[in-house]
């Protein structure tokens, strides 16, 4: 389990890239930027907390999540959010999950 310190802003570009024993993670809401691939590969990440509201994805296309547990979560309360980082998965509000 990753949880970010509030003062963090941006995920760089592959941040997380293959770290295979992440299983959760905590995006802190003054977190405005998330690079490309910020995470692909981790394919034991199950569970993702985005507290942001205003985050921003640095690239086109959408490769945030790219090879992520296929029974991933991704939780948040912004169906923006939701939308902008797995725009194909089914969305549901309150506390909202992403499957």
């Amino acid at each position: 389990t990753v949880i970010m310190p509030d003062t963090i802003t941006e995920i760089s570009f592959g941040a997380f890239e293959h770290l295979n024993t992440l299983e959760s993670i905590t995006i802190p809401e003054n977190v405005q930027n998330i690079g490309e691939y910020a995470f692909p590969d981790t394919k034991t990440l199950k569970n993702v907390y985005v507290k942001s509201e205003k985050i921003v994805l640095l690239h086109e296309g959408n490769h945030t999540f790219t090879n992520i547990a296929s029974n991933s979560i991704i939780y948040t309360e912004s169906k923006a959010i939701a939308e902008q980082f797995i725009p194909d998965r089914t969305y549901t509000s309150a506390n909202t999950k992403i499957y």
